[in-house]
């Protein structure tokens, strides 16, 4: 609890009357309403009046000792300020217009007072005051979220993987939204397969696959040049020539790339011919003309292989989460096969009359490599700008905020911010947010693993998190006798 004893420029001062930290919340409950507030800092008052202070001071100027301004012989008092974060209605948090009453007690909030916080199926985690994480889940509507988009920004080793883990489990509960996630360390299938709904909710694909997996197998018929492009470097001269083989050939415009003879090229095109050769023999693994790896040669027989992507997009339209093992693979052949879905999805709404999609989000792990302000033209950036009047929406994870492009970054409607060493990047998180999140520097500074700090359209105020170990979900699947399974998140 806290005893306000100021309030001047939005800033609430008081005498704590139980421990506090940084970023610890408050309820400020009169008659007519209630206010949440925020500790955001720290001082000690002296009750000594300061012109004796300042007598005392100039008395001992010639002193080689420093001069406390609250000696520890005079009383003093340690005061919390606070930052008023918003109005709690019964709709949900609306901007504070109003004022705190001197000689007013603030108490710990309850969940009656954010109710709003746990009215949706996307769990979060929990809210969190201070580092002390109350028992108020953070639940969200999912369509409304993902679609218009989230980024996680933290440094190495805060729990971003882990915060999209948790918020892929609670989409296994019940399938709204389609997610698609490159699983470059099969962490994603470990952890989601433990879900009680995995059997019919999670579609995997490996290269390699396990019990609950299917084979990656992608024909190269089903790639575009575009694909290509956004996936490695290309040079204007080897774009125009996949186009030209592409125009020709139809979809076996790669198959007659790898045929064709030197002497049927013009003599400008020879030498990027070589060149775009090499390029996708290293990116589709083809060998002697012979496709070796997840990518099948045009002349591949066996159909499922032609069927991958409509088994992707009928099971993302399912509202499915879709992971996609790529572990085996390079970084550029995962972005390929990415950008191939991507691509295909978008271009597929783009053509339908009807606009009743099913939300569709691509996760995108090391978010700069396809949204960075340097990198070639790609169907995620595309997604970014363009793809939420489609319910197509991306939840990018990135260490650096400050390398995405400020156009991406303004549609963005979701900002989660995790411990970010560096002070340029807590700087770009604040100047970004879609709350007012100035004076809470030191609170960033401190965030420890798992804790978070929410900015969100879809919310009226930004909201401290704290998100839970996905083995802590895990753990609490519990069988019920007689029914089907169920999650608990709360104990």
């Amino acid at each position: 609890m806290l005893l306000v004893y100021s309030y001047e420029d939005g800033l609430v001062k008081g005498v704590p009357l139980s421990p506090l930290e940084i970023g610890s919340l408050l309820v400020y409950d009169s008659k007519d309403r209630k206010v949440l507030l925020k500790v955001v800092g720290f001082e000690y008052v002296s009750s000594v009046e300061e012109s004796r202070l300042v007598e005392r001071a100039v008395n001992r100027v010639n002193e080689a000792f420093p001069y406390p301004l609250t000696p520890l012989s005079e009383p003093s008092k340690l005061v919390a300020k606070l930052k008023v974060v918003a109005e709690l209605s019964e709709k949900g948090p609306v901007p504070f217009k109003s004022y705190i009453e001197p000689d007013s007690f603030l108490r710990e909030p309850t969940s009656e007072d954010l109710s709003f916080l746990s009215k949706g199926g996307l769990f979060l985690g929990y809210l969190r005051s201070g580092s002390k994480r109350l028992n108020i889940p953070v639940k969200l509507d999912p369509e409304k979220v993902l679609t218009k988009h989230v980024i996680i920004s933290a440094t190495t080793g805060r729990g971003k993987s882990n915060l999209l883990k948790v918020m892929l489990w609670s989409l296994l509960d019940e399938p709204k939204v389609g997610v698609l996630v490159m699983d470059a360390h099969r962490e994603y299938f470990e952890a989601l397969s433990k879900h009680p709904n995995a059997s019919e909710n999670l579609v995997a694909f490996s290269p390699y696959p396990s019990r609950g997996e299917l084979e990656l197998s992608i024909s190269t018929s089903l790639i575009e040049p575009s694909d290509i492009s956004g996936s490695t470097p290309v040079t204007e001269a080897q774009f125009r020539l996949m186009w030209k083989f592409r125009e020709m050939k139809g979809k076996e415009w790669i198959k007659s790339i790898f045929e064709v003879e030197e002497k049927e090229l013009e003599q400008t095109e020879i030498s990027p011919w070589i060149v775009l050769k090499a390029k996708l023999s290293k990116l589709l693994y083809i060998v002697g003309n012979e496709c070796k790896g997840v990518f099948k040669a045009w002349d591949y027989e066996d159909n499922y292989s032609l069927s991958f992507l409509d088994l992707v997009k009928k099971s993302l339209n399912e509202g499915k989460v879709v992971l996609i093992d790529t572990s085996a693979l390079s970084e550029e052949a995962e972005l390929l096969i990415g950008n191939l879905i991507a691509n295909h999805m978008l271009t597929e709404r783009r053509r339908r009359r009807d606009k009743e999609f099913t939300p569709v989000v691509f996760a995108i792990e090391e978010a700069p490599r396809v949204l960075g302000k340097d990198v070639p033209d790609n169907a995620y950036q595309r997604v970014a700008r363009e793809g939420r009047k489609f319910g197509l929406g991306i939840i990018a994870i990135t260490q650096l905020l400050t390398v995405i492009p400020d156009d991406i970054l303004a549609n963005v409607n979701t900002k989660i911010y995790m411990g970010m060493a560096s002070g340029r990047e807590r700087r770009a998180a604040i100047d970004n947010a879609m709350h007012d999140l100035e004076g809470e520097e030191e609170e960033f500074a401190k965030l420890n693993v798992g804790e978070a700090i929410m900015s969100s359209s879809e919310v009226g105020m930004p909201v401290p998190i704290y998100v839970p170990d996905i083995s802590e979900l895990i753990r609490k699947v519990k069988m019920v006798a007689g029914q089907t399974d169920k999650i608990v998140e709360d104990d």
